[in-house]
């Protein structure tokens, strides 16, 4: 007996194709606040969806961003970070709904299955994060809309608002699905909209709890009620606690939104204010203020891990990042390396990306292999012949700094991730360049491809670095040695074993010579504008200390006093006079008497000492003691016109109580303090996320590690 074929007739028998829908999030601009606003009623939260233009099957109509998944070769959430990606070139942050929809439709006569999974993702405000296709001609895309809830509800009921209407089987109407040929089960339509229209309810409340109690910090404030703060501080506890679906928060957020927003905001302008200042706008403005204060430098780094690896994607502000040379060329290198490596996946979207990255990299009808690349990332400005000399002994340094990192900060990736990261430890340069490129794969291939890119970004950092530090080294030290040697005389006091005349009395001192090592280079590269080297890593290379013991404490008066060479301020604004203890006086004294004809000395940055008792306020502490020094920089040029520049730091006695204690007793504590903050300082710096977190980020490396930074966070 011959066995029937089994006839094809739906979800049982076939497996549907994964798609990702995203629904971005937007908080409304200030601009959008008029005088006839009613601020009891307002939305703050849009929704934010692509409209398809005239080419498309259904033009004016209007659809979340996202695609098709490429089964095999990524999961469903890089899915939807990778269309989010093409279709406006953010990278949001994702909420998964925790709801799916399955469909059919009839494809060229075909009858094709479909499950969509859909997320939220939150974007900045409308001023820095504008969405635009990377291809908007592939993707049928003619422009954004924003929608507020209540036009999307009406879109879900498959109401047309103006052109626009829902389609791809979220309406509600089964008349307008059954007119675009589509068959969605209706009750898992409901649960769609259910769930994402409480998650919207959700970030607009979560929106109003910000706006007013920044409206309460920042004095926008008439006669609110006494306990409002209370209210909301209890709010807040009753949202950590919260079930998903539950709707009590909500209300009582609004509730108390329309009994004070208008008591405390006395005008638009105070509200359009507290809108500004709301978790991610603070970010934003502080950048945006930091562009400007620096003449268009950005804290670079916090720019370029988000740009290059695509994961921490609060730091994206295409417009500032394009303002920037070197990110500007980091942006171009990611965007080439994601369709580079997307061409090699041999996927659908294969072509598309082609055309693209022919298009960035200028390349005609050559070949797009891994060398072209390396060619042109080499006019780029990366990847250069005396980089890719230079690797062996800096990729062996990174995998050293990562290792002493992991074992001081305790950080613990799950066991399979570290295996992965000793895939890439000790490999030369071809085979990191190569895994770099690798196309996405499985989780472990694409694990060891961002330790590859990872190595592969810091050692070029580090290679640029190491040549600005090595080629000041190399312009010599010794005149600035030898110039302070004439001020040292034979010490009695060999323990010491130094000491120096000043005004005519000798003063025993110790004295400790330093020159910056690789270490701490890179610590320093990853807290700066790490492409703009410049004055910052040349006043870091070379330091030194002087610490005076209890002989000084006579001459510790501190009186204004004319300044013995040109000096600025800490602001690095030229003065005349200076507050500063006689014995430091002196010694600047003395060292300009000891300059030939041809030399000059400049006093650079000049920082006096804190007030007793008081902590030194300086970016190079962060460990928590209460240390007391002076701090300056010499800027010394000889007599060829070669400048140096060195930091000193001078340690002086002081009185506690009744006693005299050196300054010793400070040194010892600012080299505690230093040992604390050289790796606290990568946990606390940045606004949102700390650069160990875009080092380890929780992405690649697993819940495990979110958990760790909370952890961190609250200690």
């Amino acid at each position: 007996m011959v066995e029937k074929k089994k006839k094809v007739i739906g979800l049982e028998t076939v497996k549907p194709e994964d798609v990702t829908r995203v629904f971005f999030l937007q908080p409304i601009g200030s601009q959008q606040i008029l005088e006839s606003t009613d601020l009891k009623k307002i939305s703050l939260i849009e929704v934010v969806m692509i409209r398809k233009d005239a080419r498309s099957n259904h033009p004016n109509s209007i659809i979340p961003v996202g695609g098709v998944v490429d089964t095999g070769n990524e999961t469903i959430e890089a899915a939807a970070r990778r269309e989010a990606l093409e279709e406006s070139h953010l990278f949001p942050e994702l909420l998964p709904l925790q709801s799916t929809q399955t469909y059919s439709f009839m494809n060229r006569g075909t009858k094709t299955f479909r499950k969509v999974h859909f997320f939220i993702g939150r974007l900045f405000s409308p001023k820095f994060d504008k969405p635009w296709a990377l291809n908007k001609d592939v993707d049928k895309i003619e422009d954004f809309v924003s929608v507020d809830i209540d036009i999307l509800v009406k879109l879900f009921s498959g109401e047309k608002i103006g052109k626009d209407e829902l389609v791809e089987s979220l309406t509600s109407d089964e008349a307008k699905r059954k007119e675009k040929t589509t068959e969605a089960n209706p009750d898992e339509i409901k649960s769609v909209q259910r769930e994402l229209l409480s998650r919207l309810k959700i970030e607009e409340a979560k929106r109003k709890m910000a706006v007013l109690k920044v409206l309460i910090s920042k004095g926008f404030r008439k006669l609110e009620s006494p306990d409002l703060e209370d209210q909301l501080e209890k709010l807040e506890i009753d949202f950590n606690n919260m079930e998903v679906g539950d709707t009590e928060y909500v209300l009582n957020v609004q509730d108390i939104w329309e009994e004070n927003i208008e008591k405390l905001s006395s005008n638009k302008d105070d509200f359009k204010s507290a809108l500004e200042f709301v978790s991610i706008q603070d970010v934003l403005l502080d950048l945006e203020k930091h562009q400007i204060d620096t003449e268009g430098r950005l804290p670079t780094l916090h720019m370029m891990f988000p740009i290059l690896f695509g994961f921490n994607f609060d730091r994206r502000l295409t417009g500032l990042i394009k303002s920037n040379e070197w990110l500007g060329k980091i942006y171009i290198m990611s965007r080439a390396l994601f369709l580079f490596n997307n061409i090699n996946t041999k996927n659908k979207r294969a072509k598309s990306s082609e055309r693209l990255l022919r298009k960035i990299t200028n390349i005609g009808e050559g070949d797009l292999s891994e060398d072209s690349m390396i060619v042109f990332f080499k006019r780029q400005g990366f990847l250069s012949d005396d980089f890719e000399m230079s690797f062996g002994q800096i990729g062996t340094e990174i995998d050293l700094f990562f290792q002493n990192l992991q074992q001081q900060t305790k950080i613990s990736p799950r066991k399979a991730s570290l295996s992965h990261i000793n895939e890439v430890q000790g490999q030369n340069f071809t085979r990191i360049v190569g895994l770099a490129f690798s196309p996405t794969g499985s989780k472990k291939e694409n694990q060891i491809k961002f330790e590859a890119q990872r190595k592969l970004l810091l050692a070029a950092l580090v290679f640029e670095a190491k040549k600005y530090s090595d080629n000041l080294i190399d312009r010599g030290v010794q005149e600035l040695d030898d110039l302070e040697k004439k001020l040292e005389v034979e010490s009695e006091d060999r323990e010491s074993g130094r000491s120096i005349r000043l005004a005519g009395k000798v003063y025993p001192v110790i004295i400790e010579r330093r020159i910056k090592d690789f270490h701490s280079l890179v610590r320093k590269i990853l807290v700066r504008d790490v492409w703009n080297f410049g004055e910052a890593i040349d006043m870091d290379v070379v330091a030194e200390s002087y610490i005076f013991d209890e002989s000084s404490i006579n001459e510790m008066t501190e009186d204004e006093r004319e300044v013995p060479m040109p000096m600025t301020n800490e602001k690095n604004k030229n003065i005349d006079t200076y507050t500063a203890p006689l014995v430091v006086h002196n010694f600047l004294v003395e060292l300009k008497q000891n300059l030939s004809e041809d030399e000059s000395l400049e006093v650079l940055q000049f920082k006096g000492l804190p007030k007793a008792g008081a902590r030194f306020d300086s970016h190079s502490l962060g460990g928590g003691a209460k240390v007391r020094l002076l701090k300056l920089y010499l800027q010394h040029t000889d007599n060829k016109g070669i400048k140096r520049i060195r930091e000193v730091q001078v340690y002086l006695p002081k009185k506690v109580g009744d006693m005299v204690v050196s300054g010793e007793e400070d040194y010892n504590d600012k080299k505690k303090d230093d040992t604390n903050y050289a790796l606290n300082r990568l946990f606390l710096h940045g606004n949102i996320y700390s650069l160990i977190e875009l080092l380890f980020p929780h992405f690649i490396y697993g819940d495990t590690m979110k958990t760790f930074f909370e952890v961190k966070k609250d200690e």
